[in-house]
């Protein structure tokens, strides 16, 4: 869709109000942990509430899982999707990182973040930041495997470090902002309030430097 006075160009879709507004909360998340995504937020469109609006990146291809493998930019940030357990960060057919045409590679879609599967359905999101070991078993996740757990270990520490570097910089304070921007502090999301939310962002915050960065 275009918007006719800027001439912007954005993909909308759907999802129902708890996925859209999840969705805008991954996407602001990862603009704050400095992740090159698609910037989202939910919007009222011909009359529907909740509509996930993703600014459109110019010029967007497709990457395979090779140059997204090659691509430090895309590796040192799998902390912050094992933060946001964002399980289907590279796509089932490797199409949610995409580079645009300034040549950066841009995550796209984090619908399937928190609580949420990519298709729908819905999945524990705890305390315990599993997803550091999970994303990067072949028999739980191939496709993020296949990028990220490929990587030789020589660089792979280093490289998963960068993340957690993002993260420890991140405050209580720009969690809470961003979560009770988008939620009311009364609403239940698939049984989570904003407050279960907000705690185990800071929790699994903590646990991710601890882990990958042995500092507390």
């Amino acid at each position: 869709y275009g918007d006719i006075d800027t001439g912007r160009e954005y993909y909308l879709k759907k999802p129902g109000k708890q996925r859209a507004l999840i969705e805008e909360l991954a996407g602001k998340l990862y603009i704050l942990a400095g992740v090159p995504i698609a910037e989202i937020e939910t919007i009222r469109y011909k009359g529907e509430n909740d509509v996930v609006k993703s600014s459109w990146i110019e010029g967007a291809k497709p990457m395979t899982a090779e140059e997204m493998r090659n691509r430090p930019e895309v590796i040192k940030n799998f902390a912050i999707d094992a933060w946001l357990a964002n399980w289907d960060v590279i796509g089932l057919n490797y199409d949610n990182i995409v580079e645009g045409k300034d040549g950066i590679a841009y995550r796209i879609d984090p619908g399937g973040s928190l609580m949420y599967r990519a298709q729908g359905g819905t999945k524990l999101f705890s305390f315990q930041v599993q997803e550091l070991q999970t994303m990067l078993d072949s028999t739980t996740s191939p496709q993020v495997a296949q990028v990220f757990g490929s990587i030789p270990d020589s660089s792979k520490k280093a490289l998963f470090a960068e993340g957690a570097k993002k993260l420890a910089q991140i405050t209580d304070k720009q969690i809470n902002d961003i979560v009770y921007g988008i939620f009311d502090k009364d609403d239940v999301i698939e049984n989570y309030s904003p407050a279960d939310i907000a705690f185990k962002l800071k929790i699994r915050t903590y646990k991710i430097v601890k882990q990958l960065l042995k500092e507390e």
